[in-house]
């Protein structure tokens, strides 16, 4: 019997009146609607108790108690995760002042993910001391949860979508890449439409589409950015620095993850377009797409897409992982830039490590600092990945071969690595940004 089954779901902790039910915790009768389920009031007090006072607790039996109303203070663990299991909600419980008053909230920073608060950056003899002992509430825990599985399930991106029903791979698909970062960040639909992304094998990438799926991909890292917190706290320009440094890493981090699940036969680049991993099948590929490709592949493949496979990355751990990534330092930081940077980075890092002791308690402690530190040490491949395609990227967009030259993709690929104070490329031809200082010099 579920809840579900009973009576549909309110926020309100107020029992219903009149209503009975069995306890769906310990299975006694006359239970009622307490924090979003169904319990009797014995499992009520003690799911609030537990909330309340941040009460920590230990199952010696390896959590698999039987959870009934004879003994069911005989484990105080089992009897809280079974609270969690059948949908009490620690959110729900409140002091004894009653409820706060519900502040209007903008619907955009409703949809952000908020993690809990967790330690900063833990050592590694804290790490070891309290590997089998919880350093975390029952509420942050749940809370924890709750927060990675919302990014996941909602499909921020992947579901945010004008038109399902169009691809972006095709050569008529209208792009609009003469604008700014800043621009493109406050507007992104003015980049393209918002179509499917479709993180499928159906057919190679080519030169005619490349332009077009970049873009779509782009639009993709600029919603997924906007909603991060962090990103409202820095100013003005640190923002942008961080939207345009950040950028390509975020994307590769993205196309190894999906062609990991995918068991894709290559490297997935949404639209159903692909780059294959055999060498074999290059000649049928036109040489503007391979030129785009060739440097990564190889690399992407055996580095990162491998290792993913073979780590079984859920999608929790990547959700996590992929914010880390982002959260690098990046050169002309502000001093609180970098602050901010750093804070978060240790903050997620806090996060993914909590996730994997909870994914993967019952496992011995060097097995968990080994997934940790293997998810860790894709971070540099992914820098390096990126670099390879700044540089190809890069040299396409001064040429303009397969149309890449842009105002946009000259700031993402090659502004921002000038070591000028504004990457921008504010001239209609990116070209005369690198033919002017020639032209002084005869």
């Amino acid at each position: 019997m579920t809840f579900d089954q009973l009576l549909p779901v309110s926020a309100s902790s107020t029992p219903t009146r009149g209503f009975l039910a069995q306890c769906l915790v310990c299975e006694e009768g006359e239970a009622a609607k307490h924090y979003g389920s169904v319990c009797c009031s014995g499992c009520k007090g003690f799911f609030r108790r537990t909330v309340r006072f941040h009460k920590v607790y230990d199952c010696p039996f390896g959590k698999k108690c039987n959870i009934r109303k004879e003994f069911r203070n005989c484990c105080r663990a089992c009897r809280y995760s079974k609270c969690l299991s059948v949908g009490l909600n620690p959110m729900l419980v409140h002091g004894d002042r009653g409820m706060t008053k519900i502040q209007p909230i903008d619907k955009r920073k409703e949809s952000a993910t908020k993690f809990p608060e967790l330690p900063i950056s833990p050592t590694l003899e804290e790490t070891i001391v309290k590997a089998t002992t919880s350093t975390i509430s029952p509420e942050v825990k749940a809370r924890l949860k709750a927060a990675v599985k919302k990014e996941v399930d909602e499909g921020i991106v992947d579901n945010f979508v004008d038109a399902d029903y169009l691809t972006h791979a095709t050569v008529d698909f209208k792009v609009h890449l003469d604008v700014s970062a800043v621009e493109a960040s406050e507007s992104p639909r003015m980049i393209c439409t918002r179509t499917s992304l479709d993180w499928s094998a159906k057919h190679f990438l080519t030169g005619a589409t490349l332009k077009a799926v970049w873009a779509r991909t782009v639009l993709g890292y600029l919603d997924w950015i906007s909603f991060i917190p962090e990103m409202d706290e820095f100013n003005t320009v640190d923002k942008k620095i961080m939207i345009i440094g950040r950028s390509i890493q975020s994307l590769w981090m993205v196309f190894s993850h999906r062609s990991a699940i995918a068991n894709a036969p290559g490297i997935l680049f949404s639209g159903g377009c692909f780059f294959p991993r055999d060498k074999n099948e290059w000649i049928h590929i036109d040489s503007e797409a391979v030129l785009s490709c060739s440097r990564t592949s190889d690399i992407a493949n055996n580095e990162l897409i491998d290792e993913m496979k073979a780590l079984k990355i859920t999608d929790e751990e990547f959700a996590i992982l992929k914010v880390i990534c982002f959260f690098m330092p990046v050169p002309q930081l502000s001093k609180e830039g970098f602050e901010i940077v750093q804070n978060a980075r240790r903050k997620y890092t806090s996060v993914l490590t909590e996730l994997i002791r909870m994914q993967n308690f019952d496992k011995p402690l060097n097995e968990i600092l080994d997934r940790v530190s293997r998810f860790m040490l894709l971070l540099p491949i992914i820098e390096r990945v990126s670099q390879l395609d700044d540089d190809t990227l890069g040299m396409m967009t001064i040429f303009n071969m397969a149309g890449m030259q842009s105002s946009l993709t000259y700031e993402l690929h090659i502004g921002k690595n000038s070591g000028n104070e504004n990457p921008e490329c504010t001239f209609s031809n990116p070209l005369n940004y690198k033919r002017t200082p020639l032209l002084t010099q005869l």
